[in-house]
């Protein structure tokens, strides 16, 4: 093998790398991955605190990639929940369930009718998918909103999902994550 002026061959004799570099590039991404293998537990338990300690940093970067990797995203959701659809079933029927048990008895279910029969023909005129959302959310950890008619706005389905159960009106500082 011809060595390049400036370069250097790596210990195990496979690659060049410039003499300034500590390392050839090839085997530090061979190391890293063979060291992140035997220590998953360790790297995951650092990756879990990190998410932690930066949840609101943690969130704009998956946005962000999420934005940019759309049908990736998609495509790894609709994955997951082929993968996971007893899991995928819970979490529906625990979803039905707080609904069930937040509809009050005065609750005006024509009206509901209505606003969901008004989110469809919103989404069929627009071609922007349209939610029926709960300004104050069923499920919360902090308060749990009611399945009435005033409780009840539509909004695009990218407004609905970047909102969560995370934010609502008088929504206190100390409240917000």
């Amino acid at each position: 093998m011809n060595i390049l002026p400036g370069f250097k061959l790596c210990r195990k004799g496979l690659h060049q790398y410039p003499v300034k570099d500590k390392r050839c590039l090839e085997c530090k991404k061979l190391y890293y991955k063979e060291w992140a293998n035997s220590n998953r537990k360790k790297l995951n338990k650092r990756q879990r605190e990190w998410k932690e300690a930066n949840r609101n940093r943690y969130r704009q970067l998956s946005n962000n990639w999420r934005n940019k990797n759309i049908d990736k995203a998609r495509k790894s959701t609709r994955e997951w929940a082929k993968n996971n659809a007893h899991k995928r079933a819970a979490l529906n029927m625990k979803r039905k369930a707080a609904k069930m048990f937040a509809i009050a008895p005065w609750a005006d279910h024509e009206k509901i009718k209505a606003l969901y029969k008004k989110a469809v023909e919103l989404t069929r005129k627009t071609g922007v998918k349209h939610h029926v959302d709960h300004v104050y959310p069923l499920q919360s950890k902090y308060l749990c909103g009611l399945h009435v008619e005033t409780n009840l706005q539509i909004l695009t389905a990218k407004e609905n999902i970047k909102k969560g159960n995370r934010s609502w009106p008088g929504q206190l500082d100390c409240q917000k994550e």
